[in-house]
């Protein structure tokens, strides 16, 4: 454990090494830890299963631990998340709660973003897609809005012919 994370290691040879047979450890899941535990050791994890919660407090243990490895292996694991139309603004949605994990926390909005671009060609299909949260939560349709500002900009940012505005109209 030393190996992989400069905590482990000034707490198990340190200044500050602890003198207990057992080390408490605070503000994670015990599964999350495990998790840490069993990757560091090289033992076979089964992403796939983990909510993105889970793996958000992963991240929170890698950080916690300095545990770069870990670290890339969750931003990985984010890249490959399934998102469906069902899912997408729930996804957004918990990503932005863990917005202290800046870069994952965009990374996954942006791949939400992504997916609901390659599926939803039309401002009407959006419109549809985004009445279903009409009457939900605000936190969803804040996420929704922000989506669709999302969605926006990256089509401005991929669209080929310049972006001008003026008394004609736009062009």
């Amino acid at each position: 454990l030393a190996l992989a994370s400069p905590v482990f290691k000034k707490q198990f040879f340190g200044d500050a090494k602890e003198t207990e047979d057992v080390i408490p450890v605070k503000e994670t899941t015990e599964e999350s830890f495990k998790t840490m535990i069993d990757f560091t050791y090289g033992k076979e994890i089964d992403w796939k299963e983990m909510t993105i919660e889970d793996l958000f407090n992963v991240a929170n243990m890698a950080e916690k631990y300095l545990n770069e490895t870990l670290m890339k292996e969750v931003q990985k694991v984010f890249e490959d998340v399934d998102i469906t139309v069902d899912n997408a603004v729930t996804v957004s949605a918990t990503a932005e709660e863990f917005s202290q994990f800046e870069d994952i926390s965009k990374a996954l909005v942006l791949h939400c973003v992504k997916f609901l671009k390659s599926v939803l060609t039309t401002q009407d299909e959006f419109v549809k897609f985004a009445a279903k949260y009409a009457n939900r939560s605000f936190s969803s349709r804040k996420t929704v809005w922000e989506m669709w500002q999302g969605l926006q900009a990256r089509k401005r940012s991929s669209d080929q012919r310049p972006y001008c505005s003026g008394r004609q109209g736009t062009y």
